[in-house]
């Protein structure tokens, strides 16, 4: 019944995340740095360990999923896992959520390398 509980928190995070994205866009031209991406988002649920979400800086909780390495990682910040919505609930870029999701495994005891930047779009003549 607390993790039913913690999920729903965490839900309701995350509902929470996508009405504050409707108000005030998160797009710029700047690329978020992750330690932003985090802090805006990811922490509603990791800064604290709600719904089994692994807590920032507890290498034991990221021990198991670094092994599962950066792909898989990546994929469950992009299309969500367990309670944890697709990107967080958040309008992000997958760079973006890319960057957020190195940060936290790297503050948490991994050594991702940062991925690379997107292509800058070609301007149309």
């Amino acid at each position: 019944e607390a993790v039913m509980m913690q999920r729903r928190v965490c839900q309701i995070a995350g509902a929470a995340v996508l009405l504050a994205i409707a108000v005030v866009p998160v797009a710029s031209a700047q690329n978020k740095t992750g330690e932003t991406v985090y802090r805006k988002v990811c922490s509603t649920c990791h800064a604290t360990g709600v719904a089994g979400a692994p807590k920032f800086g507890d290498a034991g909780a990221w021990g198991g999923r670094l092994g599962q390495g950066d792909a898989k990682l990546l994929e469950h910040a992009l299309k969500g896992f367990n309670a944890m919505p697709a990107q967080g609930g958040a309008d992000y870029s997958d760079y973006e959520v890319h960057r957020a999701m190195v940060y936290m495994v790297n503050g948490s005891g991994g050594k991702l390398a940062e991925p690379a930047a997107p292509a800058a779009a070609a301007s149309a003549p």
